[in-house]
C-alpha cells in the first residue's frame, strides 16, 4: 500500500492543509487501522468525511505539533 501514498507536506498542527477541498484539521480523523511503511516508520492511515466526500491520508507526528502528511495524488 505504501506506493499509493506520496509525501505531501510537513506542517504544524492546525496549519491549513486541504485534500480534495477538505481542510484535514476541520474534521475528526477516523483511524482506519491500516498502516503504511515510510522508511522505518509505521504510519497510520486516517479518513475524514464531509457529506459524500471521503478523504484518506496517512499522518504521523514527527515532533511536538509537527506532522508529516502523506496522501495519494
Amino acid at each position: 500500500m505504501a506506493s499509493e501514498f506520496n509525501s505531501s507536506t510537513t506542517i504544524t498542527e492546525g496549519e491549513q492543509f486541504t485534500i480534495d477541498g477538505l481542510n484535514i484539521w476541520a474534521y475528526p480523523w477516523t483511524d482506519t487501522k491500516e498502516r503504511i511503511s515510510i522508511q522505518t516508520l509505521n504510519v497510520p492511515v486516517y479518513e475524514i468525511k464531509k457529506d459524500d466526500v471521503t478523504v484518506r491520508f496517512a499522518a504521523i507526528e514527527q515532533s511536538n505539533n509537527v506532522w508529516s502528511i502523506y496522501h495519494k495524488y
